[in-house]
C-alpha cells in the first residue's frame, strides 16, 4: 500500500502518533546515509537512500494530509527533493551528504517538533 494511501486511512491523531514514533527514525537514517556518502561508501549510502525515499514519500503524504502545515511546508520539502535528484544525476555524493545532513535531517526534526507542540 502508498504511502499516501495509508495517510488517507488514519485518522489526524493516529496520523500524529505515526509521525512522531517515525520523525526521529527517518532523521537518524537521513543522517546516516549522509555519513556513509560523505564516507566514500556511495553504494551502501544509495541503497539505504532508496529505502529513505519511501520515508520521504511517507512524509510527503503526511504534510498533504495535516491541516495545520500549509502549503510552504510541501513546496519546501519538495525542493530539497529536487536539489537532491540534482545531486543524485551528478554523481556528487558529498553534495548528496550535506542536502541530507544540513537540510532534510532539520527539516524533518522541525516537523517533529511542530507535531510534539
Amino acid at each position: 500500500m502508498a504511502a499516501e494511501e495509508t495517510n488517507n486511512n488514519l485518522s489526524d491523531n493516529e496520523l500524529y502518533q505515526t509521525a512522531e514514533d517515525y520523525l526521529p527514525k527517518l532523521a537518524g537514517g537521513l543522517m546516516a546515509i549522509a555519513e556513509l556518502m560523505r564516507n566514500g561508501n556511495e553504494a551502501d549510502g544509495a541503497f539505504f537512500f532508496t529505502k529513505a525515499a519511501d520515508g520521504l514519500r511517507w512524509l510527503a503524504g503526511f504534510l498533504r494530509n495535516i491541516k495545520s502545515f500549509d502549503c510552504q511546508e510541501i513546496k519546501e520539502l519538495g525542493n530539497y527533493l529536487t536539489c537532491l535528484l540534482d545531486a543524485l544525476e551528478n554523481d556528487d555524493y558529498v553534495l548528496i551528504g550535506d542536502l541530507l545532513e544540513y537540510e532534510l535531517v532539520p527539516f524533518v526534526e522541525q516537523v517533529n517538533t511542530c507535531i510534539l507542540a
